[in-house]
Parts: structure tokens; sequence; C-alpha cells
């Protein structure tokens, strides 16, 4: 049974990461090419947005480490992106 709904801005990526916990949830976003993009940190409990970050190219790849305490994500801009989950 459905617990909650969060939109994103754009079209969600095929990966969705959830940590060992399943406190922490995060997703990128940004389709078609040459869009911008953003990876968001949810509360995996509430779906309330924890936190987003903007990137000038659509995202991919999107990973929780074990603990939740760490993000990690690839961006169509070449670069890779990581965050601390409490920014």
């Amino acid at each position: 049974r459905q617990k909650w709904v969060f939109k994103t801005k754009r079209f969600p990526n095929p990966l969705i990461s959830l940590d060992a916990k399943e406190k922490t949830l995060a997703v990128a976003d940004g389709y078609p090419v040459g869009t911008s993009g953003n990876f968001y940190l949810l509360s995996a409990h509430s779906g309330e947005l924890q936190w987003s970050f903007a990137t000038p190219n659509m995202n991919w790849p999107v990973a929780v480490s074990r603990d939740g305490e760490h993000v990690v994500g690839g961006c169509d801009d070449g670069q890779v992106y990581f965050f601390r989950s409490d920014q």
C-alpha cells in the first residue's frame, strides 16, 4: 500500500537508493538530454524533502551509503557529486 508521493521537477531516473536502515532515500532526475537535473534527499518514512541540489545536466546513478551519511551521484555534465546527507 502506498505511504507517500513526492513529485520531482523532471522525470526521475531509474536508480533510486535507500540506506540500510531505510531512513534516507536519494533520487536523481533530468530528461531529456541537455536539460538540467536535480539530486534529492528524502525521508523514507514521510517523503519529506531534506534537501535538493540542481545540476546543469540530467543526472543518472545515485547511491546512499549504508549508514545514510553520504550520497553520491553522476551527472551528464561529466561530474560526480558527493554530499553529506545532512547538508
